[in-house]
């Protein structure tokens, strides 16, 4: 049974207009109050009510919000009243007394509370922010588009809802838990557990406060091992320090290179025996001297490949455990290693951070601060190094995080209103977040901006870069290799279509897709553009298949729906295939975005039920920690890389199948291969082959003799650890009748099935579609004759799987037997 007095606690909220109604005349005041949800949002609680799409009309900005609660108080106090975050003018009364009054979402408090009678009444009071935005004050530098209300820039609330992207409500409320537990015996303040390795040996700093000068002993119990810690008493209380060596201690690696050990911790002040959570032990050091950024993990150059977080609930902020999980795992699954937590969103829960510890994801972590220009003000820093530091004292000891940033686009802001080096400069990212950094978290890198670094942080051959130029501005393929990306932040920001039972659920038909409303309403367009990010996808679907998407919508929109998808599954390919190989100067790419908010064609690579799309196969086959890529060299030829970021050696060897235009093998050959741990190899094609094969037909002296090769890397007992075919006359080629695929399932362990297929000729993108059920590999080529087994993993309650298997380049879809 819990302690805290509010876990109970039924809540309700309500809207009211801009200072109409008092605390005293709450009870008699004609409200229409809601069931609400603490944590949580009043969009959250309008969304219970009355559905998504009302919770996003309402402008929560311009009322005021109430929310109260009644609970029963059976024992004495004293006790403490937690208030991890309210957003965002918010005045808190228990009892009919003011105890709280907070303008910042992002800050936590802990309130003494000396008496409560038998039933008691808690009220939070959110004030309407835009009467309170248009108030005058210091003019910005520049203005953004992206908000509409410039003012905006001097609170300290999330962007969220502010921004026009579809799916997002404002946060208004008690976003994050509110506690009234006992207060116990040992109370830490300023509490600082500090995990560090030198030279292979692992130790823990401790210095933190007990709000009490009179105890006596404090010990750290960490390993199995109890330590004793040293007192020094101050005015009212007292400050416990020590250095404590963990010995034999394990690294913690993010899960693309190795193993996730953690540590519980806890400390013992006079027989009182205080958890505090699990740490981990790491080195990260950030590499800039070459003009780059690169991230080095325990000694490793690490190739970071990721996106940018977006919270399985936008509306409520409130997600559950397993919906954090899951998408983290699909992440994983991927073989993704990082997230961004972006500064236009806000801060993550404990949950997330414990679970990005235990899976390997490696977290960068903007302060909530973006595009608009930070005030340099008194109060607004004060109110910012107060949250920071909140935010700081609970990422000590993660050894997922990974990066500290400034915020999301403020220097680029700037440079894109065509203001001056000085303009762009700011007190907040320059020296106030990086001195707080510096002394709360030593040792993490700290990045001023997203993007920065260069003679314009708009150029993305230096330092951290938002690099869209295959995408948002639609350059060629070259420009992948051609501008020299050395760690995008952000990058690939598509349309990316759901998967066809996906569309079919929540549009009907595939007929739908393109330029109803409702579809797009799910694809995201910059503010004042006169394009969308589908007219993005269009662009590359005619300069990677020579095909026009709005004719192919009119005359047979599922497979234009199926270029679309094989669209940014050939991007996905093609850019991290490049940034990864081993002579990339590129040290990491974060795609925007990892999820979509609303059902359609968004930026993520799952859509908004949490499934993948055709984008989050291509990336689990080009990021897997073991995997092998292929790059077309020009006159050069073809070369192989085999990548292994894992901590065992790989022995084995490389095979390639060649097959001609007519679909015949002609070649088949092999070359043994050792891959060392974290590590890379390249082999040429042409070594492998024996000679001079022009197998791309770039020196065209006759018509072109081959079509395809399949490449694999085979360990040990006949392993394969990876397979890629490649279309080595692009992806060009016409939509034949059938391919002859043929799709097998058959039961397998724990409710699974394995699903053999094979085909004919050459399958270009094929597509796995079973309903209820995730393949595990979906979107890829198979090579004439050839054949791949695949699971299917229920999604829910197992049934026989039921479903279709298609390829690009076939007329015909091939349904499942069994």
């Amino acid at each position: 049974m819990t302690d805290d007095l509010l876990a109970s606690a039924r809540w309700s909220c309500a809207p009211s207009a801009p200072d109409s109604v008092v605390v005293g005349d709450l009870g008699s005041a004609e409200l229409e109050w809601l069931a609400a949800e603490v944590p949580g949002t009043a969009a959250g609680a309008v969304r219970a009510r009355d559905g998504a799409d009302a919770a996003q009309q309402r402008d929560y900005d311009a009322t005021d919000w109430w929310f109260r609660a009644t609970f029963d108080a059976t024992s004495d106090g004293p006790w403490i009243l937690r208030a991890e975050g309210i957003a965002t003018d918010a005045h808190v009364w228990l009892n009919g007394e003011p105890i709280l009054h907070s303008v910042n979402m992002f800050r936590s408090y802990s309130i003494d509370i000396a008496n409560l009678v038998r039933t008691n009444e808690l009220v939070i009071y959110c004030r309407a922010v835009s009467p309170r935005v248009a108030d005058r004050r210091p003019r910005a530098r520049w203005r953004t588009r992206l908000v509409s209300q410039q003012g905006i820039r001097w609170w300290r609330t999330s962007l969220l809802g502010r921004i026009r992207w579809p799916g997002y409500s404002v946060v208004v409320g008690p976003w994050r838990p509110i506690t009234l537990t006992p207060r116990s015996a040992v109370e830490l303040t300023g509490d600082r557990v500090q995990t560090r390795v030198e030279d292979g040996r692992g130790f823990v700093d401790v210095d933190l406060y007990v709000d009490s000068r009179d105890h006596q002993t404090a010990e750290l119990h960490i390993a199995g091992m109890i330590a004793p810690l040293q007192i020094e008493r101050e005015d009212a209380a007292c400050r416990i320090l020590g250095k404590v060596e963990v010995p034999d201690v394990q690294l913690w690696w993010p899960h693309s290179h190795g193993a996730q050990p953690l540590y519980d911790v806890a400390i013992s002040v006079d027989g009182h025996i205080r958890p505090l959570g699990r740490v981990g032990f790491r080195t990260m050091v950030a590499h800039r001297s070459d003009g780059g950024f690169s991230l080095e993990v325990n000694g490793q150059r690490v190739f970071m490949r990721g996106t940018c977080w977006v919270s399985p609930d936008v509306t409520s902020l409130n997600p559950t455990d397993e919906s954090i999980a899951d998408a983290l795992m699909r992440l994983r699954i991927a073989g993704l290693n990082m997230v961004r937590l972006t500064g236009t969103s806000a801060y993550e829960s404990e949950s997330f951070w414990n679970l990005c510890d235990q899976l390997g994801i490696m977290v960068w972590q903007d302060a909530m601060l973006a595009t608009l220009d930070p005030p340099d003000d008194d109060d607004f820093l004060r109110e910012l190094r107060a949250e920071l530091s909140d935010v700081f004292t609970g990422l000590r000891g993660r050894p997922s995080l990974a990066v500290l940033c400034g915020g999301s686009e403020t220097e680029q802001q700037a440079t894109f209103m065509g203001l001056g080096p000085e303009a762009r400069r700011h007190r907040v990212l320059d020296e106030v977040i990086p001195r707080l950094a510096s002394d709360a978290l030593p040792g993490v890198p700290y990045v001023t901006s997203s993007p920065s670094g260069g003679v314009l942080p708009t150029h993305v051959g230096t330092g951290v870069a938002h690099y869209f130029g295959v995408g948002g501005y639609q350059r060629p393929l070259s420009d992948v290799r051609a501008a020299g990306v050395r760690f995008a932040s952000e990058c690939l920001a598509l349309s990316n279509p759901p998967e066809a039972s996906f569309v079919d659920l929540h549009f009907g038909s595939a007929a739908a897709a393109g330029h109803h409303p409702q579809w797009k309403r799910g694809v995201a367009r910059d503010a004042g553009a006169s394009w969308d990010f589908e007219d993005v996808r269009d662009h590359y679907v005619r300069e990677i298949f020579g095909l026009t998407a709005a004719d192919l919508r009119r005359e047979d929109p599922a497979w234009a729906l199926d270029v679309g998808r094989a669209t940014a599954a050939a991007l996905a390919t093609h850019l991290f295939t490049e940034w990864r190989r081993p002579q990339s100067m590129c040290a990491g790419g974060l795609i925007l975005t990892g999820r979509d908010v609303v059902p359609g064609a968004g930026w993520g690579i799952i859509d908004s039920d949490g499934q993948p799309k055709s984008i989050w196969y291509a990336l689990a086959q080009v990021c897997a920690p073991q995997t092998i890529l292929a790059c077309d060299e020009g006159l050069d030829g073809f070369w192989l890389h085999a990548i292994n970021d894992g901590e065992a050696v790989l022995s084995g060897r490389i095979e390639v199948d060649v097959f001609g235009v007519n679909g015949r093998l002609l070649i088949s050959e092999s070359v043994p291969l050792v891959v060392t741990a974290h590590d890379a190899e390249s082999v040429s094609v042409d070594s492998v082959v024996g000679g001079f094969r022009d197998l791309g037909n770039v020196f065209r002296f006759g018509a072109p003799t081959y079509d395809c090769l399949r490449a694999r890397w085979i360990v040990g007992n006949d392993r394969v650890v990876s397979e890629s075919t490649i279309l080595t006359l692009g992806q060009k080629r016409p939509r034949v009748n059938d391919v002859g695929l043929t799709a097998l399932a058959t039961p397998a362990a724990h409710e699974s099935w394995t699903l053999s297929i094979a085909t004919r000729e050459l399958a270009q993108w094929v597509a796995v579609d079973v309903a209820g059920f995730h393949p595990t590999t979906s979107w890829f080529h198979l090579a004439p004759g050839a054949s791949r087994d695949i699971t299917l993993i229920p999604l829910g309650s197992a049934e026989d799987p039921t479903g279709s298997v298609r390829a690009l380049n076939s007329a015909v879809a091939v349904e499942i037997s069994r």
